[in-house]
């Protein structure tokens, strides 16, 4: 079993642009609950021995089906076995919730599930209930922070600006085709402009006409990000505003 490590932060941009609470845990196999009810999972907390688990049969479910394959690596399904009972909480925990209306927001991804959510109570139990399965607890600093963030979804809360001086990072779409006239002399468009700042890997993704995901371009002004975007168009993906920590602690 892999060792668990916590990841504790301060919430300084909203998740989803909606949610200030997120906590994560890591549960063996958790990213098959993204597709409702599954026959492996039903099995799983039905059956009495990890004998009687194995001996279940199902054949017809193909992308389940390596979890009881006689063939899989044997300490993963033990694993899963011996953590039925937190998987249990948490599909519980999760529909107790949903029934009651309450608004919150998951994501799941291989062995993870976080959890989203305004609800503080919400938050604390799931904290309590999943105690030592949680890897990643984020929360607002302090009321301040969360009123700035919920009337600013787009904003990011920062100590300093991204080298003391930009206080916009455009976010470019992943895994786009670029049109050429869009690039054509696009090293010299940004050399004019000294207010703009875009790492050489995405300059070169921007020249060769395709563009991976996670790229980014900052700003230090309004105007000439406004000329970025009559540039860029389509291509950009969000626009996020820096507000520097200090102004909404010293504010009134």
């Amino acid at each position: 079993m892999r060792k668990m490590t916590l990841y504790a932060q301060h919430t300084n941009k909203l998740f989803w642009s909606r949610y200030l609470y997120k906590f994560t845990v890591r549960l063996p196999q958790i990213s098959f609950l993204r597709y409702g009810k599954n026959k492996v999972f039903e099995s799983l907390f039905k059956c009495e021995t990890y004998e009687q688990w194995q001996s279940v049969q199902l054949k017809d479910v193909y992308r389940y089906r390596y979890m009881l394959n006689p063939d899989a690596a044997g300490k993963e399904r033990l694993e899963l076995w011996n953590k039925r009972f937190q998987l249990f909480k948490f599909v519980n925990f999760i529909n107790k919730h949903k029934i009651n209306g309450v608004d919150l927001r998951v994501r799941y991804e291989s062995d993870t599930a976080s959890v989203c959510t305004n609800n503080k109570d919400l938050f604390d139990e799931g904290v309590a209930l999943l105690t030592g399965d949680v890897i990643e607890l984020v929360w607002p600093k302090s009321d301040k922070h969360s009123e700035f963030l919920v009337n600013n979804p787009h904003y990011e809360i920062v100590e300093k600006y991204p080298y003391n001086k930009f206080m916009y990072k455009v976010e470019l779409k992943g895994y786009q085709r670029i049109d050429r006239a869009i690039i054509h002399n696009i090293d010299q468009w940004f050399k004019n402009y000294s207010s703009l700042q875009i790492t050489k890997d995405a300059l070169e993704q921007l020249k060769e006409g395709f563009m991976a995901n996670g790229k980014f371009i900052y700003s230090t002004n309004e105007k000439d990000m406004l000329l970025l975007q009559m540039l860029l168009g389509n291509l950009i993906k969000r626009i996020v505003t820096y507000k520097l920590e200090s102004e909404i602690e010293n504010a009134n």
